[in-house]
Order: structure tokens, then sequence, then C-alpha cells
């Protein structure tokens, strides 16, 4: 329950485009108003304002001053399903209960408030599944605020009529202006609840009840629950006011007589169905309300509101500053991916120029120890060419050249080997003839490996 009994209570039912309102008061001596009016609007599509404002015009049409209520919802509205409870079912029935639910209503169940009813029926453990799109709730929550209305209770009230007749196993049969249901109330839960609204046809822009589709519908249902005659004859009680003529309600009672169910004289009371839901729903809220079924969401305390807003606002600023930082790494990444992208079309048309310079670089990688550009230096290789056969009998393996105080002096070292000492003698007697070769001194002779250091004394440039 999500509210604190209270003593005056005001009570609402909506039927499609249809308000019914009463006043329930503790002093018997006070006035207990009541209203039915047809709305302009209808509830779930039009303006919130709009519809909240013809809500309100029209209580205040009719005296109505409590501002306490409760709202009883149309039948139309709700989602239901009826499962069987398997024997093996104990600890984790709401597990499985929220498991059939998610399995049977169109949207996921954050998207809904349902509830479920329990009863047994023949021995077998029956949960009944009824659901209200959250988005319906909450633009009614929006709607009764807007029309100065404090919501202490969301139920289903042709629930709360039936439960009237709690601790019997009764079948209720409503019938509304274009609005039918079948409820089969056993003990104090709900076997089944099933909408008839089908059975409403138009004919020329008239709506009336095809009794023999309502009939049929009734009898497709009971077939459908095991057991439901076990106890023998079915009550069936008839809500309506107004909607069937005494020869279409003879007939219906004539009907569901064959078809074994018993038929009590019709209620006497000539207000209308409407206001004995409203009746029925603030009257099970004032008793304690542990029959009805509740959709309003639990309320909110302030405090929990005010760390709920500076929660969000916290959680605001870090998803902006997450917002921020993920803002600046998809843009270094963006900006990054842009420029390798330009730089691999760069790439791509230098490639080939490329290629042909890196085997340029590796020829002149491969000769760089006998390229030199000075001219001093050129000089000495050519010198040292002349000198060494032709025939590579005699070859030089290392060079090194310093520089001396001089410009033209060099300080040269040579290494290398011959293939015979004949031939590294014929070489070394021609080196000592060269000009600008000085100071010649042989400085290692082993086998066919030599060295050799001399001055260049630029004569032969």
């Amino acid at each position: 329950m999500s509210m604190a009994v209270k003593k005056n209570i005001l009570s609402l039912a909506l039927n499609n485009r249809e308000l019914f309102a009463i006043e329930l008061r503790s002093d018997p001596n006070l006035q207990a108003r009541q209203t039915h009016a047809s709305l302009a609007v209808n509830p779930l599509t039009d303006d919130v304002e709009l519809t909240a404002q013809e809500i309100r015009n029209h209580l205040d049409a009719a005296g109505i001053s409590l501002s306490d209520c409760v709202l009883s919802l149309p039948v139309s509205w709700v989602l239901s399903s009826r499962v069987e409870i398997p024997e093996v079912v104990t600890d984790d029935l709401n597990e499985f209960l929220a498991l059939e639910a998610e399995s049977f209503f169109p949207y996921p169940l954050e998207d809904m408030y349902y509830q479920t009813s329990l009863c047994t029926l023949g021995g077998q453990r029956t949960a009944t599944i009824l659901g209200i799109p959250r988005m319906h709730i909450d633009r009614l929550i929006d709607v009764f605020r807007l029309a100065k209305l404090r919501l202490r209770g969301i139920s289903l009230g042709f629930a709360c009529l039936a439960q009237e007749h709690t601790g019997t196993q009764t079948l209720h049969l409503l019938l509304q202006e274009r609005t039918g249901a079948l409820l089969l109330n056993v003990g104090n839960g709900i076997a089944f609840l099933r909408p008839l609204d089908e059975v409403f046809v138009e004919e020329e822009g008239l709506f009336h009840i095809d009794l023999a589709l309502l009939l049929r519908e009734i009898r497709i249902h009971l077939r459908q629950i095991p057991h439901v005659f076990d106890g023998g004859a079915l009550t069936c009680l008839v809500h309506s006011t107004g909607t069937l003529t005494e020869e279409e309600l003879q007939e219906l009672t004539d009907g569901l007589t064959k078809q074994g169910l018993m038929i009590p004289p019709p209620d006497a009371q000539a207000e209308p169905v409407g206001i004995r839901i409203a009746r029925a729903t603030a009257q099970s809220y004032q008793a304690g309300g542990a029959q009805h079924l509740e959709f309003l969401p639990p309320r909110v305390s302030r405090w929990k509101q005010m760390a709920g807003r500076y929660s969000m606002r916290s959680a605001v600023w870090a998803g902006a500053a997450v917002g921020g930082l993920l803002f600046i790494f998809g843009g270094v990444y963006l900006f990054q991916y842009l420029h390798w992208s330009s730089l691999d079309r760069e790439w791509r048309s230098i490639s080939g120029r490329v290629g042909k310079l890196e085997k340029q670089q590796n020829f002149v990688r491969k000769y760089e120890g006998w390229y030199d550009s000075n001219p001093v230096s050129l000089s000495i290789l050519d010198t040292l060419t002349r000198v060494f056969p032709e025939e590579g009998t005699v070859w030089v393996k290392t060079l090194e050249m310093r520089e001396l105080d001089g410009k033209n002096l060099r300080n040269i070292s040579c290494g290398g080997q011959a293939r015979s000492n004949p031939n590294w003698l014929q070489t070394s007697t021609k080196l000592g003839e060269t000009p600008g070769i000085q100071d010649l001194k042989m400085q290692q002779i082993r086998g066919e490996q030599f060295s050799f250091n001399f001055i260049w004394n630029g004569q032969g440039k």
C-alpha cells in the first residue's frame, strides 16, 4: 500500500472518456458529492494540461473540494496473463513470475508496472499477472498533479468491486460504455481477467453489444480454465447499468444459464457502474488496502529527492567530464587518422622515386669507403690505382688517410694482400718510384699479407 489510510478520500474512475468521481467522508453529516462526466479529451493522447484542466473543471462544477484521491484504471488499459505455478516453484516464486511477465508483456519490465494475484483453483496454484504500461501511469500522475489532486493510490477498480464477494468463487461480467471485461474471483485472488471490448459493434455511428458474440466469448474463456465448475454451478454477477435493455438483459441471462452459470437477480441500485467501481476502490483503501492491486509507484521522500538531485547533478558533471575527455581523445584520434591518411597518400605518390633513391644510396654505401670528394684524396686514390696491377694480383683491403700540418700533406696507411711475394715486390718497387710518395715504410710483411705507410706531398696532384 502506498498511502496512509485517509478518512476523507476522493475516488475517481476512468473509462475511456468517462469520468466518475465520488467523495467518501467519515462524517455522515457532510454531503458526499459525486459526479459523472464525459471528457472531451483523451487522457492518454491529448495535451496533459488540457486534460488536467477539464478534470478540474468537472470537479469544481460538482462542488468536490477534496484533493487526496485514489484512481481506478480502465480495464481496457490492463494487460493480463494467467500462469499455472509448477509445484517445484517455492522459494523463487517472484523470480518465476518475473520471467513469465517478461515473456508475456510486449514491453520490457522496466517499462511496466505490474502486480500479481495468487489463488488456488482445483488444487492448482495459479497466478494472474496484471500490468499497465509505465507511460500511462506517469502521464496520469502528471495530469492529476496539474489538476491540483494528490494521488494516494492507483488501482484496478473492477477488481476492488469483485473483492466485495471475497471468499467465494464468483464470475464477474462488466459491461460499461464500450467496455467489457470478465473476471473470475477465487477466494481472495483473481483466477483470470479478460477484456471483452470486441463485443461492442458499431452500426450507423452507435455502439451496441453483440449478445451472441458476448456469450461465445464467455464460453470460450470458461473452457480455457480447468476445474472452474468443480464446485457445481458457478455464480455470475453482471455489473451493468443502462448498457442493456430489459430484453437484452433477459436474453443474456438465459444464455449464461445454459452455460451452467447462476445469475442472481439484478442489483436494484440505480447508480452507474462507474460510481460503484469508484466507491469500491475508495472503500478498499479505507479498509487498509490489503486486497487491491496497487499501480502507483512508491513516493520518494524529499531527502531522497534532494540526494537524487545532487547525485544527478554530480552524475551530469561526471558525464560531461567523461564526454569531454572522450571528445578530446576522439578529436586527437581523428586528427591523427587524417594526418596519417595524408602522409600515406603522399608516400604513395613518392614511393617510386624513393625506391630509386634507395637503390642509389645502397650503391653509395657499398662504395663510400672508396669515395671522397676532396681533390687531394682523389689524387691519392688515382695514384694508388695506377700503381697496383690491373690483373688483381695485389689488392688493398684497408686504406687510411690522415691530414698533416701541411695543406696537401697526408699520412697514408695501407694494408692488403698479394697472391705472391714477387707480385708484391713489383708493386712496392713501383710505389717507391711514384712521384708524390715519400718516406715509404714497410710495416709488416707476413706471407702474402702486407702493410705500409707513406707521406703524400701532393706532387702527384
